[in-house]
């Protein structure tokens, strides 16, 4: 019977420490994939930040005075609203 008991306590020890491997597997692989994704989504975001970059200097470059007043609206919108709020927190 005890021997019985020890060869079954080996047998699930070693099962144990073969799944702590696949596991170990499973997380590289998972760390690899995320690792992965994350450089892709990164090179996405850099060409679209590339794109709107050159889009946005074409624009000026066609258009300077009128891109210079839709800016300069943009900031005085941006900058009463912020200074509304500044003004109802303090009240």
């Amino acid at each position: 019977m005890a021997d019985n008991l020890q060869a079954d306590l080996q047998t699930l020890r070693a099962e144990v420490n073969d799944l702590r491997a696949s596991l170990a597997k499973i997380n590289d692989t998972l760390v690899d994939i995320v690792k992965r994704r994350a450089g892709e989504a990164y090179e996405g975001i850099q060409e679209s930040a590339g794109r709107l970059r050159q889009s946005v200097v074409h624009e000026i470059e066609q258009r300077p005075v009128g891109t210079a007043l839709a800016a300069l609206g943009i900031g005085l919108i941006l900058g009463m609203l912020c200074s509304r709020r500044s003004h109802s927190h303090h009240s």
